[in-house]
Order: structure tokens, then C-alpha cells, then sequence
């Protein structure tokens, strides 16, 4: 009886199904290169709708509070300045006082035209913690303003006895984005509708020892009188967008 050495039978050549995948994946990745390159807006948002004034929007006096001309230098803006120019068009630094105690608020405004993936705004929490404060606390919160639910954050920062507590938001285009994923659906959203998204960071924070909740509570009072007096002027776009997710 005839009989087969296993040995001498040559093995299914493996390669060509792995072949066949890396082809696939190859061609998948240029179709998706060729219609992100399709699909590339070219025009801006902010040129349809006007970039805003930071400068001319915020008073210097509202309420209970009144900028501190000297106090711009406590503002933290922890960037280097060629990072700043490269993502930033316009920003604002401000401090205030609130006059019925005396404490200082600290308000900061960022806007970038372009909010593509390489000039898109930094959120605090990457720029606190890149520049040595330690990001003890990361929260998400709803702000009851104007009638409105604001999605923002609270973020608790330590740099030695340094302790600042600070409450952002981050407007894309006409929408308010809280994290990375609803900043990035947004971007695409536009994309998709031909125009590259503006974005603007609204960040308000307190240099205090005294209980986190006391100084949220003020930063609270503090945004509330601001808008107040930003609404009144028809200005509430420019920090807000049009409508909220």
C-alpha cells in the first residue's frame, strides 16, 4: 500500500490571506486620505459671521465688580507666547475686584479662528498640568445663566501654596463642546457643511486658601453679573454660539 509522508506535503501558503488584508487596509486608508482631502473645507466660519470683539464685549464695570488694572499679571496663562500666537487671534486678561470683600476674580478669553486639529483651543486642564500645577479635581458642571444650562468645568489646580480654582466652558462654532469627542463631532460638522470652525475659551478662576465650594460660589456670582451685562448688549453669541447641544 502506497503511503504519504506528511512531511513531504508542502503547507497552505499562509502569506496570501495576509497579503490580501494589509492590500485592503492600504486601500481603505488612501480612500479615507482621498475623501478627507475631498471633503477639506477652505472657508471660515468666522468670516460668515464676524469674529467677536472680546475687547469692546466685556465691560470693565458690572455689578458688584470692577477691573483691577493692575491685577492682569496674576492672570496664569501658562503657554509659551509663540504657542499663543499660533492658535490664538485675539485674547483677554482681566482681573476684578469684587468690591463688597475685596477678593479678586480672574478672567481670561481665548479665540481662535481656525480650530483645526493643529491650532485647536487648549483646554486648562492640558495647559495647568503641562506647566507643573498638579490637577487635583476635574469635574463636569451645568451653570445656570441667562436661562440657559452652560456645559462647563470646574478644575481644582495646586502649584506649591499656590491653590486656583477655575470654571471654563469652550465654544466651537455655534455650539457649546464639552470634551474632546463633542469638540471633534463639531469640528467634523462643519467640515462636512464646508467651513472650518472658530472656538472661543471662556475661563474664570480664583487664587484663594478659602473652601473650594465658597470660591465656586463666587465665580458663579461673578459669570452671572458678566452675562448680565454682556446679554444686554447683545453679545451672548460670542461666548455661547447660537444654540447649546
Amino acid at each position: 500500500m502506497n503511503t504519504i509522508n506528511p512531511a513531504a506535503v508542502p503547507p497552505p501558503a499562509a502569506g496570501g490571506p495576509v497579503r490580501m488584508h494589509l492590500l485592503a487596509a492600504a486601500l481603505l486608508m488612501l480612500a479615507c486620505l482621498a475623501l478627507a482631502a475631498l471633503m477639506k473645507p477652505n472657508d471660515f466660519w468666522a468670516d460668515k459671521v464676524g469674529a467677536p470683539d472680546l475687547e469692546g464685549a466685556v465691560p470693565k464695570r458690572f455689578g458688584d465688580w470692577e477691573e483691577n488694572p493692575y491685577g492682569a499679571q496674576a492672570v496664569v496663562n501658562p503657554q509659551q507666547e509663540e504657542a499663543i500666537r499660533a492658535i490664538y487671534n485675539s485674547t483677554v486678561a482681566r482681573a476684578y475686584i469684587h468690591k463688597p470683600t475685596g477678593r479678586q476674580m480672574m478672567l481670561s478669553l481665548a479665540y481662535g479662528k481656525d480650530q483645526s486639529r493643529d491650532t485647536q483651543l487648549h483646554p486648562p486642564e492640558a495647559c495647568y498640568g503641562g506647566n507643573g500645577f498638579r490637577i487635583m479635581r476635574l469635574e463636569p458642571v451645568e451653570l445656570p445663566v441667562q436661562g440657559l444650562q452652560i456645559p462647563a468645568m470646574r478644575m481644582d489646580a495646586v502649584m506649591g501654596l499656590r491653590h486656583e480654582y477655575v470654571t471654563y466652558w469652550i465654544r466651537v462654532g455655534d455650539r457649546l463642546a464639552r470634551g474632546s469627542l463633542q469638540r471633534n463631532l463639531v469640528r467634523m460638522r462643519f467640515a462636512a457643511q464646508g467651513y472650518i470652525a472658530d472656538g472661543l475659551l471662556f475661563r474664570v478662576s480664583e487664587v484663594t486658601r478659602d473652601r473650594r465650594e465658597e470660591s465656586y460660589r463666587l465665580q458663579d456670582e461673578f459669570m452671572r453679573a458678566l452675562l448680565a451685562e454682556v446679554a444686554r448688549a447683545g453679545a451672548m453669541d460670542q461666548f455661547v454660539g447660537r444654540q447649546l447641544p
